[in-house]
């Protein structure tokens, strides 16, 4: 998107909220001043054209407006470029100027509108009420007036009668049913027994289980059937409306159990547009990535190494028969990963926005910003769970909050098993409650800018840091992921804190999302954590627990291990 088009939006914006406000003055100078207003809607003076018109109007403007406000520059991405000032202000004045209207058209009688203060307000409020109830309630309506190709998709995406689109259907149908027993019953009939013994059923339940919590009922708006063995859905999300794009593959030989299965975020361009490439599209996708790979790639030596393998794959003509941008991307993945064990490296499809470059989103839109709990539970020990390292600034704010709560704690535990990571700035803040002294908590090292930068305890937080004697025990999940991962694997490290729980993901490499042409972009991970202690990371391993247990039993398994050390210390 141009600048002068982001301007001309922009200032758009801010001549239509200068002429609502204006609308608003005069109608509060009519009501208030001169004491002149239009007929309410059912006075007996006023015709019963007027009277529809009014009604229709009020209650349009009470129900959609609202609603298609909402959507349009807060739920979509049609507006993301515009300033959120420029957006907040237009969605604030229009806003009044819909209680006004609404005010008009509903008055009650003449006394209302010339007697007390008390009843104005009082009706004002109850408007208010409404039209807040109104702009919850009608954004779903309206995203499927602006994209009426997800509402046919949803109707018409239907399962093939094949081993990858029975398996498919099934899994849609037990995850979102939400119930254990039917999650089971699929990875009994689709995961093979060498599978099962690697990866337990529980364990896979629980990475179900989380990813139901998180994002709610999967809901498949396209389909793309790339043979009678794989197959590409995407799907989205039943609470915060995003897309995902999830793949299938089964075994060929009876009873086709499941080989792949993978599930990431995508965009709307690529589950809802012509996704059709030609043979050139192909190749300068090829070249190009394969150029940012060598210079970017936290690995140089891994870098050329891809990059090499990609070229020779393309002349051995292995995407010949590629056609679609969603099975190119899928597939340069799958090559790409067996020669980098990176979890965080992934080919996407559609052009990468140049404000979507920044790895970490500083975003202040999750509750608390991620905090979900702090208290004091039994034996006086602290408890604090958060499930993100949230980049706003307001995040140290409730950081603090939380570790003020529990300050005069025997044992802390911190509770990372539903951590997907986030902000490592978050990450150094926190490393400055567990330790008295300014400390060297560890480095990263940027391949693109080539420089190491080293990390140390701050000494200007809220409140005092945790005494050493204070032990410290964080709790893991299969889920807890990268900078979640950092804070475990470097306290771990440093003997610090003990760990509680599950093997984590093993997601050690921050990432920037780069544009490699007009329709694909590429997730690669640029930097590296460096342990204060062993030089390494735990990219593809994750961190192993100091108490291995199911994750549902970790805090448990804490509390019982901080109790049996406050025994030993006090005697």
């Amino acid at each position: 998107m141009g600048k002068q088009v982001v301007m001309l939006i922009t200032a758009l914006c801010y001549l239509l909220s200068a002429i609502f406000l204006l609308i608003i003055v005069i109608h509060i100078r009519n009501i208030f001043i001169k004491k002149k207003t239009r007929f309410p809607i059912w006075n007996n003076n006023v015709g019963i054209f007027h009277k529809t018109g009014k009604l229709i109007m009020a209650i349009s403007l009470l129900l959609l407006a609202p609603g298609a406000i909402f959507y349009l520059f807060f739920d979509s991405t049609l507006l993301t470029f515009v300033s959120g000032f420029a957006k907040m202000t237009f969605c604030v004045i229009f806003g009044l100027w819909t209680l006004t209207e609404v005010y008009l058209c509903f008055s009650i009688s003449q006394k209302l509108l010339y007697g007390s203060n008390f009843k104005r307000i009082v009706f004002f409020l109850a408007v208010i009420i409404c039209t807040i109830g109104a702009g919850y309630l009608f954004p779903p309506f309206y995203r499927f007036l602006l994209y009426p190709e997800l509402l046919n998709n949803k109707q018409q995406v239907i399962f093939p009668e094949t081993p990858g689109g029975q398996c498919a259907s099934a899994y849609f149908k037990a995850f979102n049913s939400g119930d254990i027993d039917q999650m089971q019953a699929f990875i009994q009939k689709y995961r093979s027994e060498s599978y099962l013994k690697s990866k337990p059923i529980t364990k896979q339940i629980e990475s179900y289980k989380f990813m139901y919590m998180v994002g709610g009922k999967l809901t498949p708006v396209r389909l793309i059937q790339i043979s009678d063995y794989e197959i590409i859905v995407f799907a989205q999300t039943s609470k915060e409306k995003k897309l995902a794009k999830t793949q299938f593959e089964v075994d060929i030989p009876e009873p086709h159990h499941l080989l792949v299965y993978t599930i990431t975020p995508t965009s709307p361009e690529e589950a809802l547009q012509n996704t059709t490439i030609d043979p050139l599209i192909i190749k300068k996708t090829i070249d190009s990535l394969a150029v940012i790979l060598r210079e970017n790639y936290v690995y140089p030596e891994k870098g050329e190494l891809m990059a090499d393998s990609l070229n020779h794959y393309f002349s051995t003509g292995r995407y010949n028969e590629i056609s679609d941008g969603s099975v190119l991307s899928l597939r340069l993945t799958e090559d790409l990963w067996p020669l980098c064990h990176d979890k965080h490296l992934s080919v996407t499809f559609g052009k990468i926005p140049e404000e979507d470059r920044a790895s970490i989103p500083e975003s202040d839109s999750t509750f608390n910003y991620g905090f979900r709990s702090s208290k004091i539970i039994e034996n006086n020990i602290g408890y604090i769970r958060f499930d993100e390292f949230n980049g706003a600034d307001k995040a140290e704010t409730a950081a603090a909050k939380a570790f003020e709560t529990v300050a005069d704690c025997d044992a802390l535990i911190l509770d990372l098993r539903f951590n997907t990571g986030g902000s490592p700035k978050l990450v150094q803040f926190i490393y400055s409650y567990l330790f008295e002294k300014p400390t060297y908590v560890g480095s990263r090292y940027n391949r693109i800018r080539d420089e190491t930068i080293d990390f140390w305890t701050q000494t200007d937080i809220p409140g005092k840091p945790f005494d050493a004697n204070v032990s410290v025990y964080i709790l893991t999940s299969s889920n807890t992921f990268s900078a979640a991962e950092e804070l475990a694997y470097f306290l771990k490290d440093m003997k610090r804190a003990i760990i509680v729980g599950e093997t984590t993901g093993g997601g050690a490499h921050p990432i920037i999302h780069i544009s490699v042409n007009d329709y694909f972009g590429v997730r690669i991970p640029y930097a590296r954590a460096i342990s204060p202690i062993s030089k390494t990371d735990w990219e593809g391993v994750g961190v192993i627990p100091d108490i291995q247990v199911p994750m549902e039993d970790a805090l448990e398994a804490a509390c019982k291990d901080a109790t049996i050390n406050f025994k030993t210390n006090r005697e």
